[in-house]
C-alpha cells in the first residue's frame, strides 16, 4: 500500500523513518558491495601535440574503471613530424593558437579550458619554455588545482643556453604539485633539479611492440656473410651519425655491413662522407620508411647502434630490443638506462666517443656467438614494459597527489564549516575569492536586468510549447518559492510526468494545452524533505536522475562528502539519497533515472568507460527499485564526444531517452536521445520562469 503523505503534518522527515520504509529489503540490495567506493579520478591532460608515443598509455587509461581522462592539444602536429591526427580511445580537442619556431605555443582559450574542465588533477605534458606551459603553470598554481609536470628531462646545453632555459624550467617545477619523468633516468634528473621534496615518479613512453616482437631473430652469419648492424633515426646532428662514421673507419677491415634507415637534412652530406670511405654494399642508405612499417627496418639485422648525442627518451631503442637485437647506445639516451644491462643485452657507452663505439662493434664481430643469448635478453628486458603498468603507476601517483591536496581543496571551497543546520544558497554557491564573487554578482545583476527588461516589453502570458524542467536543489528556505513555481506551472501548463509530455508531444494537435514535467538531478537527500512534500501535496510525479556511485556512498559519509565536493559546484558537501530513498520515491509514484555512476562528463570518457557507466548505473537502479529504466540525464549537460555519437552508446546500453540541459520545447521532431530541459532552481523568482517558459 502506498504511504499517504498528502498532508504535511503526516509527513515524517526523519532519516530513521525513511529507512524503515524498506527495512524488509536485504542489505545486499540496499547497499550492495562496490569494488570502488570513491569517485574515479578525473584527469585532464594538456599536451603539445598528438604523439604515437603516448597513445598506448592513454588507451590504457581509457580502459580503467578508476579514472576518466580527456586530452587537450596545444597544436595539431609535431614540428618536422608526420604523425598525423591523434589516435586512441580518449576524447580530445584542439586549442586554437599560434606555433612559433622551437615548438613554442601561444594558445587562446587555455585559461578558460583549465578553469571549466571538471577534473581533479591536470597533467601538463608540454615544452617547459613554451608560453602556454608557463601560463598553465601560473593559472593552475593560482587556482589551487593539483597538477603535475610530465615530460622528458631538459636537454644538456651550453652554459648560456642552460642559464636562459633554467628560468622557465624553474618557474614550472616550482609551481607543479609533482613531476613525472619519462623513465627512471629522467626522474632522477628532475629530483636533482627540484629545490623541495615534491613527489617524483617515472613513467616511460609506450608503443605497441607486437610487430617488432613478431620478427624472427636473425641467424648468425655463415659462409663469409657479413654481420649486419643497423641504425634507425633522423639524420640530424643530435643523432651522432658523424660519430658513427668515425667509429666505422676503425673497423672497416672486418666483415660487416651497416644499414642506415631514416632521412633528414644531413643525409646528402652523410652519404657523401660514407661513400668516400666505404663501398655501396658495405654501407647502405635505405632512406625513410612509413612510421607504421618501421619494424621492417630491424628485419635481418644482428645489432642495433644508437650513437645519439641526446635523446629525451629514444623510442627506437625498446623497438630494437623487441625485435631481438642487442643494442649499443650512448649514456645520453634516456631509455638506455631503463633497459640495457651491460654485457647482457647490449652496452651503454659514453656519448661522442667513436673509439668505444668501434670497440663494441668489434666485440660483436669477434664474438658473434654472444648474440643469440643477448637477443633473448633483449626481449626479456621488456617483460614489464606494458602500458597498463604505466597507467597503474600514473593513476596511483595522481591519486596520492589528489588525496594529499584534498583537505586543502575542501577548506578552500567552504564558505563556512558544515553544521547540522539546513544549508542556504549563500553558503552553497557564493565564491570564496573576492573577484569571483564580484564576477558572480555582476552576472546575476546583468541577468536580472535582461529578464526584467524583456518582460517589461512583453509580459509573456502564453505557454511556449511542451516543457521539461530540471531542478538540482530545493532548500528549506525555498519552500514558499517552490510552491509558487508549482502554482505557476499549473496555471500555464498541464503538469504531468515526463513520459506523458513525450507522448503528448508526438500528437499532431494539443487538445488540452501544453504539458510540463519536473525532473530533478544529482540525488541529494535534502530533496526528500520539503521538495518531496510539496510535490506530493500537489500530486506531481517527478523523475529523479541519480548517479549511482553517489547513492552507494550513502552509508559512508566521509566518502560521500568527498564525492560531492569533487563533483558538484557547491561549497559544502551534500548528502546523497540512499537506496531506501529511491525505493520510497518509486512507492510514491515518482520515476528514477540514471545520471551515470560517477557524474563524469560524457565528453571526458572513452567509449568503453561511457558504456560501463551507462550499463552499471542502469543495473544498480533496477536492482534497487525493481522498476524498468530507459532514461539517462547527461552529467553537466555535456552531450558530445569526439570518439562517437552518444546516441548510439545510449541505445546500445538499452536506453530510449537522453536528457540534456539545453533549453527549449519538446515537440514531435525532438531527438529522443537529446531532449531539451529548462534549468530552474528552487530559489528563482517566479517571473524568471515566466521569462523562460512563456511567450
Amino acid at each position: 500500500m502506498r504511504q499517504d503523505i498528502s498532508h504535511p503534518g503526516r509527513f515524517s522527515t526523519s532519516i530513521s523513518h525513511l529507512a524503515s520504509m524498506n527495512s524488509h529489503l536485504p542489505s545486499s540490495i540496499l547497499h550492495p558491495p562496490s569494488k570502488k567506493e570513491t569517485l574515479p579520478l578525473r584527469i585532464g591532460i594538456l599536451m603539445d601535440h598528438p604523439s604515437p608515443h603516448m597513445v598506448s598509455l592513454l588507451d590504457a587509461l581509457g580502459e580503467r574503471e578508476d579514472c576518466g581522462a580527456m586530452v587537450v592539444y596545444c597544436g595539431q602536429s609535431a614540428p618536422e613530424r608526420g604523425w598525423g591526427a591523434p589516435e586512441g580511445s580518449l576524447p580530445f580537442h584542439f586549442l586554437k593558437g599560434l606555433t612559433i619556431s622551437g615548438g613554442f605555443r601561444i594558445n587562446f582559450g587555455l585559461i578558460e579550458t583549465l578553469t571549466r574542465a571538471q577534473v581533479d588533477v591536470w597533467i601538463v605534458n608540454t615544452v617547459y619554455s613554451s608560453p602556454s606551459t608557463l601560463l598553465a603553470a601560473l593559472w593552475l598554481g593560482y587556482s589551487k588545482i593539483p597538477w603535475i609536470y610530465m615530460n622528458e628531462p631538459p636537454r644538456p646545453r651550453n652554459k648560456l643556453a642552460s642559464t636562459l632555459k633554467s628560468f622557465p624550467l624553474e618557474a614550472v617545477l616550482r609551481r607543479a604539485s609533482g613531476v613525472i619523468g619519462m623513465g627512471e633516468r629522467a626522474a632522477s634528473i628532475y629530483r636533482e633539479l627540484l629545490s623541495d621534496d615534491k613527489p617524483v615518479s617515472s613513467i616511460p613512453y609506450y608503443v605497441n611492440l607486437n610487430e617488432f616482437l613478431g620478427l624472427p631473430v636473425s641467424t648468425l652469419p655463415t659462409n663469409g656473410k657479413p654481420l649486419n648492424f643497423v641504425v634507425c633515426c633522423q639524420m640530424i646532428h643530435r643523432k651522432g651519425l658523424d660519430i658513427l662514421l668515425r667509429a666505422c673507419q676503425q673497423v672497416k677491415d672486418i666483415n660487416w655491413r651497416l644499414t642506415l634507415v631514416g632521412d633528414g637534412p644531413l643525409r646528402p652530406a652523410l652519404e657523401r662522407e660514407f661513400r668516400v670511405r666505404f663501398t655501396h654494399d658495405r654501407v647502405i642508405f635505405r632512406g625513410g620508411i612509413p612510421y607504421e612499417k618501421r619494424h621492417e627496418a630491424f628485419a635481418d639485422h644482428h645489432v642495433f647502434l644508437f650513437p645519439s648525442r641526446w635523446d629525451g627518451w629514444g623510442m627506437v631503442l625498446p623497438e630494437a630490443l623487441a625485435a631481438g637485437l642487442p643494442v649499443v647506445a650512448t649514456d645520453q639516451v634516456i631509455s638506455a638506462h631503463e633497459f640495457i644491462k651491460n654485457g647482457i643485452n647490449g652496452f651503454i657507452i659514453p656519448a661522442e666517443d667513436p673509439v668505444v663505439l668501434a670497440e663494441r662493434m668489434i666485440y660483436f664481430l669477434r664474438q658473434p656467438e654472444a648474440i643469440p643469448s643477448m637477443s633473448l635478453a633483449a626481449r626479456k628486458a621488456l617483460e614489464n614494459y606494458r602500458p597498463e603498468v604505466g597507467a597503474e603507476r600514473l593513476v596511483q601517483f595522481l591519486s596520492n597527489l589528489v588525496n594529499s591536496n584534498q583537505m586543502f581543496s575542501r577548506i578552500s571551497r567552504m564558505t563556512t564549516s558544515p553544521t547540522n543546520n539546513p544549508p542556504n544558497w549563500k553558503q552553497l554557491v557564493e565564491p570564496t575569492i573576492w573577484h569571483r564573487r564580484w564576477k558572480s554578482n555582476f552576472r546575476g545583476i546583468g541577468r536580472s536586468i535582461i529578464i526584467n527588461g524583456r518582460l517589461a516589453l512583453n509580459q509573456r502570458k502564453k505557454a511556449n510549447g511542451h516543457r521539461i524542467l530540471v531542478y538540482h536543489l530545493v532548500l528549506k528556505e525555498d519552500r514558499k518559492l517552490f510552491e509558487d513555481h508549482i502554482r505557476f506551472l499549473k496555471d500555464n501548463f498541464v503538469v504531468t510526468s515526463v513520459s506523458e509530455v513525450l507522448r503528448t508531444a508526438t500528437e499532431a494537435k494539443d487538445k488540452n494545452g501544453y504539458c510540463a514535467a519536473i525532473t530533478i538531478d544529482d540525488g541529494f537527500r535534502i530533496l526528500m524533505l520539503d521538495c518531496l512534500e510539496i510535490l506530493n501535496k500537489h500530486d506531481i510525479k517527478a523523475t529523479f536522475f541519480v548517479p549511482t556511485g553517489f547513492v552507494e556512498l550513502s552509508n559512508r559519509p566521509d566518502l560521500a562528502a568527498n564525492y560531492s565536493l569533487r563533483t558538484h559546484y557547491y561549497n559544502l558537501p551534500m548528502e546523497p539519497m540512499s537506496p531506501e530513498d529511491l525505493q520510497l520515491l518509486v512507492k510514491l509514484g515518482h520515476d528514477v533515472g540514471s545520471h551515470g555512476v560517477s557524474h563524469i562528463s560524457i565528453s571526458a570518457m572513452s567509449m568503453q568507460q561511457v558504456l560501463r557507466e551507462l550499463k552499471v548505473s542502469k543495473e544498480r537502479i533496477v536492482e534497487w527499485t525493481g522498476t524498468t529504466l530507459n532514461a539517462f540525464a547527461y552529467p553537466y549537460g555535456h552531450t558530445s564526444n569526439v570518439l562517437g555519437n552518444p546516441r548510439d552508446w545510449l541505445s546500445q546500453a538499452g536506453y530510449s531517452y537522453g536528457f540534456t540541459l539545453k533549453r527549449g520545447s519538446v515537440c514531435a521532431s525532438s531527438d529522443t536521445f537529446f531532449l531539451p530541459r529548462d534549468h530552474i532552481e528552487g530559489n528563482w523568482p517566479v517571473h524568471h520562469l515566466r521569462y523562460f517558459l512563456l511567450k
